[in-house]
């Protein structure tokens, strides 16, 4: 099994690195320096959680593969957001034995790192976290075993991790470790040199990061507990385990609180002032915006689109018009005589589509109302429903598109029985047998056969049962797998997207009774996006002088458009056409 590169992206989500908890050795400690030894890592397997694998799994960081700066950050509880929160840096990092240990520094004249070095001197703080990235790993599944670098190694209930190549990113004083065998360490390093048994843990292995306290609750802590408020998933399974402890108690008010405190601002004013501070400091605003984003991306996904079958994506760098040139299959390669020169194709650049994206957007604010009314609404169920409108942008768009059935540059509708890609019959058997031969059959412009093949079938939710029994009768006689996808637009209609005008909304009926053919290997329909970012963006700001509050906007850029007609297929089902 080779190593595997994991991107910073997999394991970092948002402002997370992993950490696991280690010990201050307190008989190094150097007055005159203002310095102790810590134990930073060991080669002792954790619980990690892997974002790459959304799981819970067994980490071993080899002492070999660690890549060792000269120094980092020295930080409280892992805040960071703050340069306040620096106490000072670890130097002379070195390699022990299969253990990597370091000096910790603090900062002389800086009231925190003066409190923080006084309670570490005399014993009070004993605990390091260190937070590290992982850049290469070997994966060895449950129950298995692997030879890595001469050493064997046993997976047991859990994947094991066994990191090759990691770096450290910083190092934490945290007042209260999850493993009461990880404190001071004096005595010499451990041997682990020999194969991790993950079913014997000794008295310094690492079984959780640090939990912190109430009063030290970080902005990090208060935003997984409005991601659990929400049904969403902790960013990391200790912060989860940090956030739940205060998620089912969240408020809106509490929530400006603890975001007060976590700034380290006063949080025991009254409750509007509260709220003011947290506003003007901007204690809150991208704790609401962490929250928002995480809830507008869950509406988002939970919204069905049937079009992610049938259309392809493209990337738009701009909102001018997107021109399209229509590349007819009339080329052929030709025979080539030995020594001879090959011919010049002649592509015709007359036929062309074009379009341009839109912008779309909404806003929402939170201000002191919501915060007075204690509503965690605005942060949970606003985002949620401006997502699913998001989501539903691009079937709007494209179905608005298929049912206006517009002409097409050729002064051609989408569908036409010019084309040969539009009939009006019931739905049967032989009826569905006989639109898909003759999507099959469609030529272009200059009469060559496209032979799409059908193998998508967008009805009405009314008639998505009997449509898909007579698709299973035709994918088992036929050896052919038939998707068919019940479309509520076509039960109820749908409103033109990019129509402004407030009071006339242009709107294209339903058609109950028709019947689409798509393939989902020859797409005909492109969705543009700008920079190809598919998903709804998130903006905040604060509210003008004289108001208090936050402003949310939410946008999506994105456009449609049909570029080859031939390799889809319309039969309106006996209505009118």
């Amino acid at each position: 099994m080779q190593s595997k590169t994991i991107p910073e992206t997999a394991l970092v989500t948002r402002d997370y690195i992993p950490t696991r908890l280690f010990g201050i050795r307190a008989a190094t400690v150097d007055m005159a320096a203002r310095s102790i030894e810590a134990v930073l890592a060991t080669e002792t397997p954790a619980e990690v959680w892997a974002a790459d694998r959304r799981e819970v799994v067994e980490e071993v960081l080899l002492a070999g593969g660690a890549q060792l700066p000269q120094q980092m950050p020295l930080l409280a509880t892992h805040d960071r957001a703050d340069l306040d929160s620096v106490l000072g840096s670890i130097r002379n990092i070195r390699r022990e034995a299969g253990q990597i240990v370091g000096r910790l520094y603090f900062t002389a004249g800086d009231k925190r790192a003066d409190a923080a070095w006084n309670k570490v001197a005399q014993g009070h703080l004993t605990d390091v976290s260190v937070g590290y990235h992982v850049v290469a790993a070997i994966d060895i599944p449950a129950g298995r075993q692997q030879t890595i670098s001469g050493r064997n190694f046993s997976a047991n209930k859990r994947t094991l991790r066994v990191a090759t190549e990691w770096t450290p990113k910083e190092g934490s004083l945290v007042p209260i470790g999850a493993d009461p065998g990880a404190k001071t360490r004096e005595s010499g390093a451990v041997d682990f040199s020999s194969t991790p048994n993950l079913d014997s843990r000794k008295e310094t292995s690492i079984m959780a990061p640090a939990i912190h306290t109430p009063s030290l609750v970080t902005r990090e802590v208060l935003s997984n507990a409005l991601r659990l408020r929400s049904g969403l998933p902790a960013q990391t399974e200790e912060l989860g385990n940090r956030a739940a402890a205060i998620a089912d108690h969240l408020s809106m008010r509490s929530l400006v609180r603890g975001a007060l405190e976590a700034a380290g601002l006063n949080a025991s004013k009254e409750p509007i002032d509260c709220f003011r501070d947290a506003v003007e400091y901007d204690a809150v605003q991208q704790l609401f915006a962490a929250s928002i984003n995480a809830n507008l991306l869950l509406g988002w996904a939970a919204e069905a689109d049937v079009t992610q079958q049938f259309c392809y994506v493209a990337a738009v760098p701009n909102y001018k018009k997107n021109e399209r040139f229509i590349m007819q299959d009339s080329e052929k390669l030709e025979p080539l005589p030995r020594g001879g020169r090959a011919n010049l194709s002649e592509l015709d650049f007359s036929k062309k589509e074009e379009y341009k994206i839109a912008r779309f957007a909404k806003s929402f604010i939170v201000d002191e109302q919501d915060f007075l009314d204690d509503d965690l609404s605005a942060l949970i169920q606003v985002p949620q429903l401006l997502g699913r409108a998001a989501a539903r942008l691009r079937g709007d768009l494209v179905f608005s598109m298929l049912l206006a059935n517009a002409n097409m540059s050729d002064e051609t509708p989408i569908f036409h029985a010019d084309r040969g890609n539009l009939a009006d019959n019931l739905l049967s058997l032989q009826a569905l047998q006989a639109d898909r031969a003759a999507m099959a059959a469609q030529e272009d412009d200059a009469g060559i056969l496209r032979g799409a093949q059908a193998d998508i079938i967008v009805v009405a939710w009314a008639k998505a049962l009997e449509a898909a029994e007579i698709a299973r009768k035709i994918s088992v006689g036929g050896n052919v797998g038939i998707s068919v996808y019940g479309e509520a637009r076509l039960d109820r209609g749908v409103a033109d997207p990019l129509d402004d005008d407030p009071v006339n909304d242009v709107r294209y009926p339903a058609e109950p009774n028709s019947r689409f053919l798509f393939s989902s290997k020859q797409r005909g329909i492109e969705v543009g996006y700008l920079h190809g970012e598919q998903r709804p963006k998130l903006r905040s700001s604060a509210l003008a002088a004289g108001e208090w509050g936050v402003q949310y906007d939410v946008r999506m850029d994105i456009g449609a458009k049909v570029i080859g007609p031939f390799w889809m297929y319309k039969n309106a089902g006996l209505s009118a056409l």
